[in-house]
């Protein structure tokens, strides 16, 4: 093609752009689709026009069989897809024949074929940062701005090294008050590019750009950094270092390195600041590789990546055993699970279980730290043992007055107990004495704020937080309600319309299963009042609106669930099958298609005009008591159809008259 088309001229000629990829597809008719399908896809996109990009599968089935060279250029983050794909282009050149190159090698022939990608990423930054949402607003005062670049490998030796010094510098950084740090997504987007003062842009309002290099050579790492000031016209060199030091010593390496570009920029550190710098947390660069991944995972505010981030701390950990903060995360990852019921993602019993074993383990060999004894605390909230909690918490932060998170864990458990002006102190000695909080951290904050009713500083917290950078589902959750609050309805809308669009089946009926942990009923109260004027529904899909005249009274339940009726079949939520077995003794299976064969078993009881029901697993054993309602149109006198509106869904029942 490209021979047939030379003698054209160049903007009558047809170039095309080619992406390769060896994965399963589903064929459907005429139709494919699949990862297979959607990672060629992305590979093309990735392509410039006249070259072709290939996954590492197809590299591996094709190197050393054919009479072509490749550029390795490294994982790339694809739209869509949840890992990176480590990406090769295709060497079409014969002299390049047999040959393996390493991108970063040659940063700057990269910006040479590809200026035209390079104004592409420029222009779609920009585009990015002025489609923000209309809550966040890109400001342009407060502590300087760090972008920090991939640091470029020697050789595909030091690739994982590079990666694993990149991921811990972005993380550092980010959590000094006194610096701000340009995203995560951003940073990555300039993977394998040598960045030019001229080539960022003014709304990414960097004054500090980091970049270096690694170099893995037998048990011995080489990290070279340096920082440029591009506030001015130019592009000046304020600091430059190297250390060295055997590969298992990479986080001491990344310490010393740290600590010269913080004193360069001027940063004043405050003793947790210092500590996250200094920090050593493992010893496997590919553990923390795999941890990384799971942390972002963990707090990117998806239920789904929430699943993805547990087998990736599994690995961390059987990477390095001693990782301690490995343990943390995959304690906090299952807490979540457990407490917020996601039984879908794990059995909640069974998130229980591990999350208190990675407690015990973390405790056996740091008995003071912060995370496990915090993780203690919480999970007695949760049971509603606020005495218990409430000591435990005072206790930790008597003998650690100034660790930040024993002073939130504690201001959440005056918070659940009903003292809300101790709450409140807890909360700003916490604000006062951390680092910078991260999304996750924001967000339970801010959450903490909107419950004691100091709505401007949750607001404060929610508008601060970049895009980037939030945890999205409940960010438009939060300003829903704080804008309700404030009786800004147009506002609360807004972001309900957001938050709905992003969880279709939420309602207030879900959310209050999370408030059994709090002492005062009035707390739920107050929120539901907020949700329910911002838009939210009552139940799931508003599935109960004008249905009153359809819902069962309490003689007609207990009919209904005695064994005059014998349920015949049963239907799920999301359309999958269910059933569950009632004994007269008032206990209860549930057993959900989903669930692959776990029951959940709990009890069961007829209260007023209500089903109630008692599990473990779902809401902390908190009592769900259930509207039921008849479908007139398909019940006759044998058979009665019924549907049962749980927080998640409803359940759809058909039973069948046996006796008299």
């Amino acid at each position: 093609m490209a021979d047939r088309e030379k003698d054209n001229p160049e903007d009558r000629r047809i170039a095309y752009r080619i992406g390769v990829h060896l994965g399963d597809i589903i064929i459907d008719g005429d139709d494919i689709f699949g990862d297979g399908v959607n990672v060629a896809s992305r590979l093309e996109g990735l392509a410039e026009a006249g070259s072709i990009r290939i996954s590492e599968a197809v590299f591996n089935n094709v190197k050393g069989k054919l009479d072509l060279g490749f550029a390795d250029l490294g994982p790339q983050k694809v739209k869509n897809i949840s890992e990176p794909v480590q990406t090769f282009q295709v060497l079409l050149d014969p002299s390049d024949a047999g040959k393996l190159v390493k991108a970063t090698l040659t940063r700057l022939p990269l910006v040479r074929y590809g200026a035209l990608a390079m104004i592409a990423l420029v222009v779609a930054i920009a585009a990015g940062l002025y489609a923000r949402d209309r809550m966040f607003a890109p400001t342009s005062t407060g502590p300087p701005k760090l972008l920090v670049l991939p640091l470029a490998a020697a050789d595909a030796g030091s690739r994982l090294i590079a990666e694993a010094a990149t991921e811990n510098l972005i993380a550092s950084f980010a959590r000094l008050k006194g610096l701000t740090i340009a995203p995560r997504d951003v940073s990555m987007q300039y993977k394998g590019i040598e960045l030019a003062a001229s080539d960022v842009p003014d709304d990414l309002d960097v004054r500090y750009i980091l970049d270096g290099t690694a170099i893995s050579q037998a048990d011995s790492v080489e990290i070279s950094a340096r920082l440029r000031d591009i506030s001015a016209s130019g592009e000046d060199v304020v600091w430059e270092q190297k250390e060295v030091g055997k590969t298992d010593e990479l986080f001491g390496v990344l310490a010393m390195l740290k600590l010269g570009a913080t004193a360069a920029m001027k940063v004043r550190l405050n003793q947790t600041e210092r500590a996250i710098l200094e920090s050593k947390p493992t010893t496997s660069f590919e553990a923390y590789l795999a941890f990384a991944q799971a942390e972002l995972f963990r707090y990117s505010g998806n239920f789904f990546d929430l699943e993805k981030s547990l087998p990736l701390y599994e690995k961390s950990i059987n990477l390095d055993p001693g990782f301690i903060a490995a343990h943390v995360g995959y304690a906090e990852a299952n807490f979540t699970i457990w407490s917020m019921g996601y039984n879908t993602i794990r059995y909640t019993l069974d998130a229980l279980d591990a999350a208190r074993e990675s407690i015990e383990t973390i405790l056996q060999a740091q008995d003071a730290n912060v995370y496990a004894i915090g993780l203690q605390v919480r999970i007695e909230i949760e049971l509603s043992n606020h005495e218990q909690a409430l000591a435990k918490a005072r206790a930790a932060v008597f003998l650690q007055p100034d660790e930040p998170w024993l002073r939130f864990v504690l201001g959440l458990s005056s918070l659940a107990a009903g003292n809300y002006e101790e709450s409140l102190q807890e909360l700003d000695k916490y604000q006062s004495l951390s680092p910078r909080l991260n999304s996750g951290e924001t967000r339970d904050l801010s959450f903490s704020f909107l419950l004691l009713d100091d709505v401007e500083q949750a607001l404060g917290l929610l508008k601060q937080t970049p895009p980037e950078e939030s945890t999205k589902i409940d960010q438009y959750s939060q300003l829903a309600n704080a804008y309700a609050r404030r009786g800004e309805l147009e506002e609360a809308k807004f972001y309900m319309a957001k938050f709905l669009k992003e969880t279709v089946w939420n309602n207030l009926a879900w959310q209050r299963g999370y408030f059994g942990r709090y002492a005062d009923p009035a707390l739920y109260d107050r929120w539901s009042e907020a949700m329910r004027a911002a838009g939210l529904p009552e139940s799931p899909f508003d599935f109960e609106a004008g249905r009153e005249a359809d819902r069962l009274q309490h003689d007609n339940l207990i009919e209904l669930f005695s064994d005059i009726y014998q349920e015949t079949q049963t239907l799920g939520p999301f359309g999958m099958p269910y059933s569950q077995d009632r004994s007269t003794d008032g206990t209860l299976t549930m057993n959900f298609a989903w669930m692959k064969g776990q029951p959940i078993s709990g009890n069961w009881s007829i209260e007023g005009d209500q089903f109630c029901v008692r599990t473990p697993a779902i809401h902390v054993n908190r009592e769900q008591c259930l509207n039921v309602y008849i479908d007139r149109d398909k019940s006759t006198e044998k058979v009665t159809h019924i549907s049962t509106v749980y927080s998640f869904g409803a359940l759809n029942f058909e039973f069948t008259r046996v006796s008299e």
